[in-house]
């Protein structure tokens, strides 16, 4: 999967040398020249292509080295402890933020928007005589170009739920999305991806009653202490005789991983340790396709070598 993500990575992801503007300090910043609301979604279209690419990567890199050092983080404590619940809520939360980290490395993710910047929008869309508004909340946030030009869209997104709930729905919409751009691009291996996308869909989502499965077993396991994953616990118990993913690993050697469905700690270490290597195959890929001493690339290092044992 990770070759056909990379074919959406962002240009110059990364590659900026120094600190740049955020995406949320871009839309308060008001780095648009034209908004456009239709039917529901709002388009804010950039001043600058590059600037707005830019924007994505100071989230990118947030969350691709937060997954990272999670989950180096999880291995450890299991390694000292020999301990199951936190090493495993740690696993999940390496996956969450890299797929976080994988929707904003192709100009996609979720974002709030609070007051401060909704109020700076419709303070624009006010001068230029609109009189649509946008409103605080969550939006399903995208890289988009038309005939007018490269725009930002915001869309409210569907449906209730939590928050990690509505996020993981969001994530599986953001693979069948891309699935779809992959066959339509005619992309070389598109129907691989599309085999692999929805398996990992499947992996995250099914078997979640109203809600989704990835985020069902973490509210398992971290609200009500279910599946034996606290102490004290028999030798006997799964938690203690499973394997705890030690080592992010070729996406390609875990994918059969996807396919368990009979336990369901082994399928969500497993969905996990996938994202997270996933995430770590995207962090190089954006390392190999940046030259020189770039603000990202410094931080990688500054990570990997603070992450030394």
């Amino acid at each position: 999967m990770r070759e056909e993500i990379g074919r959406f990575i962002l240009p110059g992801l990364g590659a900026a040398s120094r600190n740049t503007r955020s995406l949320h300090e871009w839309i308060r910043g008001n780095r648009f020249s034209k908004v456009d609301f239709q039917g529901g979604e709002c388009r804010l279209y950039a001043y600058s292509d590059d600037e707005l690419y830019e924007a994505f990567t100071p989230d990118f890199q947030r969350f691709a080295f937060s997954s990272y050092e999670t989950f180096l983080v999880a291995g450890l404590e299991r390694d000292k402890f020999s301990s199951m619940g936190w090493p495993l809520l740690k696993l999940y939360y390496g996956a969450f933020f890299a797929a976080h980290a994988v929707t904003r490395a192709t100009g996609n993710g979720q974002v709030n928007l609070g007051q401060d910047i909704v109020r700076s929008v419709n303070s624009f869309v006010s001068l230029i005589g609109g009189d649509d508004e946008l409103k605080s909340g969550t939006y399903d946030a995208s890289v988009r170009e038309d005939a007018n030009g490269v725009f930002l869209n915001l869309r409210a997104p569907n449906g209730g739920g939590g928050v990690h709930d509505g996020f993981w729905r969001y994530f599986s919409t953001f693979l069948e999305n891309a699935s779809s751009d992959a066959v339509s691009q005619g992309l070389p291996s598109s129907g691989d991806f599309v085999r692999k996308a929805a398996a990992l869909s499947s992996c995250l989502i099914e078997g979640g009653g109203r809600g989704a499965w990835f985020s069902s077993v973490r509210n398992a396991i971290n609200y009500r202490h279910e599946l034996e994953c606290w102490r004290p616990s028999t030798k006997k118990s799964l938690p203690r005789l499973m394997a705890f993913p030690s080592a992010l690993r070729d996406t390609d050697e875990l994918e059969l991983a996807l396919s368990e469905r009979e336990n369901e700690l082994k399928r969500f270490a497993s969905v996990s340790q996938y994202l997270c290597s996933l995430n770590y195959e995207i962090i190089n890929r954006v390392i190999n396709q940046v030259s020189g001493n770039t603000n990202f690339s410094r931080g990688w290092r500054s990570l990997q070598a603070g992450m030394q044992p």
